[in-house]
């Protein structure tokens, strides 16, 4: 039972911020492909959008084009939404991917901030990339496929900064 604890815990990323505003702003940054236009794409890159439907079973179709023209499928399903804390999806690299990773996005006001908790979890079917260093290197490389979204700045003035942070 502990092994499979430990595997289970392998499987998932958590990424957890403090960022300026309310949580509302926060939230609001997922609810349209125009605000994920603006903040999820890595700096220079771009987003074209095929599909957009922010509700329970709907998607977000779309790929991301990094600022060296390289080209990232995504296919996000909205699974469950909760204003303005909680939103969980499942991401996969196209409609058909047959392991696509769940992702929890949990969002608490403290103060005049918001905690921003994320935690994706692969299925335990999906391929790992390799932590075997290239050769020449002494330690595993730490790119990936894919970019995981920016996070959003919401300034004390309550409006959505839609600037990507590096």
């Amino acid at each position: 039972m502990a092994s499979e604890a430990s595997n289970e815990a392998d499987r998932e990323i958590v990424v957890s911020r403090i960022i300026e505003g309310p949580r509302r702003l926060v939230f609001d940054a997922f609810t349209s492909a125009t605000h994920l236009a603006e903040w999820c794409a890595p700096k220079g890159g771009t987003i074209t959008t095929r599909a957009f439907d922010f509700k329970p079973g709907g998607v977000w179709d779309a790929t991301i084009q990094g600022a060296d023209g390289s080209a990232y499928p995504n296919h996000w399903t909205w699974k469950e939404i909760v204003p303005p804390e909680r939103i969980v999806w499942m991401y996969g690299m196209g409609k058909d991917d047959p392991h696509p990773v769940k992702t929890t996005l949990t969002l608490a006001q403290r103060g005049a901030h918001c905690d921003w908790s994320s935690a994706a979890r692969k299925s335990a079917t999906r391929r790992s990339r390799s932590t075997t260093p290239p050769k020449g290197r002494s330690k595993p490389s730490t790119r990936s496929r894919h970019t995981w979204p920016l996070l959003p700045r919401a300034d004390a003035s309550s409006e959505l900064q839609v600037r990507a942070r590096v």
